[in-house]
Parts: structure tokens; C-alpha cells; sequence
């Protein structure tokens, strides 16, 4: 089970593999009384602290999708161990989903389970339900515009790093603006998000090396240059990192 998540059932100790109840031969399960077997049992499946879970990021290897809804509802069915004829992830919040475990059919509407209402036999009946996902680190929102005050004569060019393409992107507003926006998982921190590099235009060259002034607490830059062979800047290169 992943360090970065736990599953359990409410009210019940230990976690959601540990778990066990005894029942009488002939029970059988039901959506309506409290005082028959469980027709849905449920578990909560939580992130640890600095974690958040998404249910796009968890299935039932083998069984059967049904997306009800995409961010937040998702109906597994077809191969599963007995007596289980459905299984539903809720979306309840950014940090835990709720998984309802079926051992009676239900058609609503919205959840379409079919079977036979499991009934306890003579003897012990073990269900092994495997639940394969990763919690991922919360991420902190990051948008930053990069003003160019000099268009006319440098140009610019913004590289993100390859470990952030996927969560931070460039937009060109015109009149020397640039946007980075997008969000950096908060255990990234320290590391270089990307690079500001200002060249001269053609004919045109720096008397000093540009700077980039941050106006944010969030992020700090270190800065390099590339000189000519007579000394003269040709342009410099300025790396923005989240800071700790």
C-alpha cells in the first residue's frame, strides 16, 4: 500500500485490508436495513498530509470503467472478486474518495450494478479487492509576467524544464509581456522552473547585463552571460526558481 494515501473503513479500526465482520449463515445483504448485512460497504481512501488524490489516478485492474462522471464519479463492475458485484469512487474532496463496495445490485439512474444480493453461506467467504493508484504532492499555483521594457532592441526567449512542461505553460501577451502560468508540486521547491534569456538584436549590444526584478517572495533567479570574442555581451541568461 502507498506511503502517500490510506484506505479504511469509517468507524471501524485498523486499514480497509485488515478489515473483517461476522456474519450469520442466510444474511443476506440490503440497501435498506440497517439490521441486515451490509448491502454497501464503504472506505475512505485519504492522502497523507501534502498529498492530493484525484480518482482519474485510480483503478480495479481487470474490471470494467463506467466514467458517470468524470471528476467525480467512476463505476467499476465485470471481473471482480465474489461476492462483490460493483465498486464506486467518489470525488469527495481534493484529499479523499470515497469507495462503495457492492454486494446487492442497484440501478438508480446513475449507477447500474447487476447480480444476485450476495447471502452469507456455511462458511467464511474472503474478498481480495485490489486498488491501484498514486497519491500525488499538492501543487502550489505559479503565475509570473516577464516584462520585456526594451522590445525594440532585445529579444527574448523562455525555456521551461522538461519536469515542469506538463504543469506550467507560456503565453505571449504582446507588448513585451509574458505569462507563466501553471502549477509546481510543493515538494519541488529549490528547483529551476525555467529560463529567461535576453540577445540583443542584430547591429544592437548591452552596455551591462540585464537584470530581471522579482516582485514576489515566492521564486529567486541566479543569472549567466555569453560574451564575444571582444568582450561584448551577447546575451544572458536569467533561471527562475520556486524557492523553499
Amino acid at each position: 500500500m502507498s506511503q502517500n494515501f490510506t484506505i479504511y473503513r469509517p468507524s471501524h479500526s485498523g486499514i480497509a485490508c485488515d478489515f473483517e465482520t461476522t456474519q450469520t449463515e442466510g444474511d443476506m445483504a440490503s440497501l435498506l436495513s440497517p439490521n441486515d448485512l451490509d448491502g454497501i460497504i464503504e472506505w475512505y481512501l485519504d492522502a497523507n498530509s501534502g498529498y492530493t488524490v484525484d480518482i482519474n489516478d485510480f483503478e480495479i485492474p481487470g474490471a470494467t470503467l463506467t466514467v458517470i462522471d468524470p471528476s467525480a464519479t467512476h463505476q467499476f463492475t465485470g471481473t471482480l472478486p465474489q461476492p462483490i458485484l460493483g465498486v464506486v469512487f467518489d470525488q469527495v474532496n481534493a484529499t479523499r474518495i470515497k469507495i462503495s463496495i457492492y454486494l446487492h445490485p442497484i440501478n438508480n439512474g446513475t449507477l447500474s450494478i447487476a447480480g444476485t444480493v450476495f447471502t452469507m453461506p456455511s462458511t467464511n467467504v474472503t474478498a481480495i479487492l485490489q486498488i491501484d493508484g498514486c497519491a500525488y504532492p499538492v501543487h502550489e499555483g505559479e503565475h509570473l509576467s516577464l516584462v520585456n521594457t526594451d522590445e525594440d532592441n532585445v529579444d527574448v526567449t523562455v525555456v521551461i524544464e522538461s519536469d515542469f512542461i506538463k504543469t506550467l505553460s507560456q503565453e505571449n501577451r504582446g507588448n513585451g509581456i509574458i505569462d507563466i502560468i501553471g502549477t509546481v508540486p510543493a515538494d519541488r521547491a529549490g528547483e529551476k522552473l525555467f529560463s529567461y534569456t535576453l540577445t540583443p538584436k542584430t547591429g544592437k549590444r548591452f552596455v551591462s547585463a540585464p537584470a530581471l526584478s522579482i516582485s514576489t517572495d515566492d521564486n529567486y533567479t541566479t543569472s549567466s552571460t555569453v560574451k564575444d570574442d571582444s568582450g561584448n555581451i551577447i546575451s544572458t541568461t536569467i533561471n527562475i526558481f520556486k524557492k523553499a
